[in-house]
């Protein structure tokens, strides 16, 4: 048996990589809320321009209502938050959007309330696609490693099956702090900011304020709830790895733990008291006696191992036939990968996670004709979650071992059994571009093809960890990266790789060349000479 200094070592592992997530999370939120914010100045800079006199705006005129062709701005407004209410899947949003859009009357003050209101709705859907992603990583990848550690800590095996969606999302959402989970606890932080905006320009309006005032005003209000939101994605963190570890706790028979935390120059007094606590599982109650005591509390637990023959009481312990436990001391020389591998859960969050084999020198994988149509079926839902062109794969896939990958004119994908998810994933994407034109269309825009297909290939597969194969295209891809980088067109290489993809082939260099002309306008010769030169490799000679 190991000691609890070893166990303390472990799981205090296991919980700094996910307060890592959380702290990328929280960069996610804080970027989230600065688009928001500018909107907010945006809008309100807009209305006093419209309507202020002496740079303030009286209730009264305010109270006006929209001319037509102010209301036929105000709609074009509407349509754009339609659209996102629909891509998000808020029913009740869509139904209020259409019934404001059905209004042939409505104030000045309305509309610009409303339009405020529906960005912080809007704040709130991007809050989701980074919360809830998150946290049930953290839940799943907690879960199993701390399997891995008490399979070899103790040398006892567990069987238990894999986390399945509902598993996982039956333990994110389980209510605890006020009977309410992340996700009420998230609709009550955008309730309260839109009640508060609200109340912030109607009060601005009847006081006459400035635009500045009110920006100021509105800014404060924004920051406090950006605060509330990042001290829940760090809370709830806290709250699921602790959830994730007495769930395996259960599975192990584990009776007891330890409270662990941090003891540094900002401990509070609350954490520092429970350092070192010991309790029992079948009473755990967060906030009480298990982490998060506090906000933004980093606190964990660890098992108990003073019982001589493990915990032994769990019911999926692994025994003989006799009922006796065995020792099973496989785990102790895997790595975390192979241990994951070889219990067959080589999923993450529903992402592949392909088969970590023995890598050849180029990167690439021997892989048997199965798990390549297993790869091909696998990339081709992944690409679903990145761009919205439907795919004309043929479901096929031709194993040719004398012959390079590639997407066939017949829309089969052909490549050979070694291979690698990369590159499987690059042919995917052809599937979805080049794929709807001929043979005589790729040789001519051959090269601003293979570009973009590789950058967001690339750009995929670092999100997704899949292990990122060196190709001919490379220069093609720094290129464009380089671009972007001078440009700066989109804020990071992933969303410029979805706007080059989703504009047709035949126009993605003119669309290039359009925005480059545009940017170097104001620039020197110099400058407009360095990016013709990145651009020059793009077009077939």
């Amino acid at each position: 048996m190991k000691n609890s200094t070893y166990w303390k070592k472990r799981f205090d592992e296991i919980a700094q990589i996910q307060f890592d997530k959380a702290d990328e999370a929280e960069k996610e939120l804080i970027k989230a809320y600065q688009k928001a914010d500018l909107y907010i100045k945006e809008r309100i800079c807009l209305y006093y321009e419209r309507y202020a006199k002496d740079y303030a705006i009286s209730l009264y005129d305010s109270e006006k209502l929209l001319s037509v062709s102010e209301l036929d701005d105000f709609r074009m407004t509407l349509e754009e938050f339609k659209e996102k209410a629909v891509n998000n899947q808020d029913e009740k949003w869509t139904r209020e959007l259409e019934e404001e859009y059905l209004r042939s009357r409505i104030s000045r003050l309305q509309a610009l309330k409303f339009e405020i209101n529906n960005k912080i709705k809007e704040l709130k859907h991007e809050q989701d696609k980074i919360n809830i992603p998150h946290l049930k990583d953290v839940y799943s990848d907690t879960f199993y490693r701390t399997a891995y550690e008490l399979e070899k800590g103790t040398g006892i095996g567990v069987n238990f099956g894999k986390l399945n969606d509902a598993a996982i999302e039956k333990a994110i959402y389980t209510k605890w702090l006020n009977n309410k989970n992340f996700a009420g606890r998230m609709d009550d932080n955008k309730s309260n900011l839109i009640s508060n905006l609200d109340k912030i320009i109607t009060q601005g309006m009847i006081l006459g304020s400035s635009s500045d005032e009110m920006v100021q005003k509105l800014m404060k209000a924004t920051k406090i709830s950006r605060s509330r939101a990042i001290n829940l994605i760090q809370t709830e963190t806290t709250y699921i790895i602790g959830r994730a570890n007495t769930d395996m706790y259960k599975e192990f028979g584990v009776k007891e733990y330890d409270v662990i935390e941090t003891l540094d120059s900002v401990t509070c007094e609350t954490c520092a008291a429970m350092d070192s606590k010991r309790f029992k599982v079948s009473e755990k109650v967060e906030g009480l006696n298990a982490p998060p005591f506090h906000p933004r509390c980093r606190g964990t637990t660890v098992p108990v191992s003073k019982y001589k023959d493990i915990w032994g009481k769990g019911d999926r312990i692994a025994r003989d036939e006799n009922g006796v436990t065995y020792y099973k001391t496989d785990a102790g020389d895997m790595s975390y990968e192979e241990y994951m591998e070889y219990k067959g859960f080589a999923t993450r969050n529903g992402t592949p996670e392909f088969k970590k084999k023995h890598l050849l020198k180029n990167g690439e994988q021997i892989y048997s004709n199965e798990e390549v149509m297993q790869i091909a079926k696998e990339t081709d839902s992944l690409v679903n979650r990145y761009v919205n062109v439907s795919s004309k794969w043929s479901g096929n896939i031709k194993i040719d071992n004398n012959n390079p990958s590639a997407k066939m004119w017949n829309c089969d994908i052909r490549t050979s059994n070694i291979t690698s998810p990369h590159e499987i994933l690059h042919e995917q994407l052809h599937a979805r571009s080049i794929s709807y034109y001929d043979v005589q269309t790729y040789i001519k825009y051959q090269y601003i093809e293979e570009a973009v297909v590789e950058l967001l290939t690339q750009e995929i597969s670092k999100i997704e960890k899949i292990q990122i194969i060196s190709s001919e295209y490379d220069e093609l891809c720094n290129n464009l990266r380089e671009i972007n980088t001078i440009i700066k067109l989109e804020d990071n290489d992933l969303e410029f790789a979805k706007r080059l993809f989703e504009i047709p082939v035949e126009d993605r260099l003119d669309f290039l060349e359009d925005r480059i002309y545009d940017y170097a306008k104001t620039k020197t010769i110099g400058e407009m000479q360095d990016l013709n030169k990145l651009m020059e490799v793009l077009y077939v000679k």
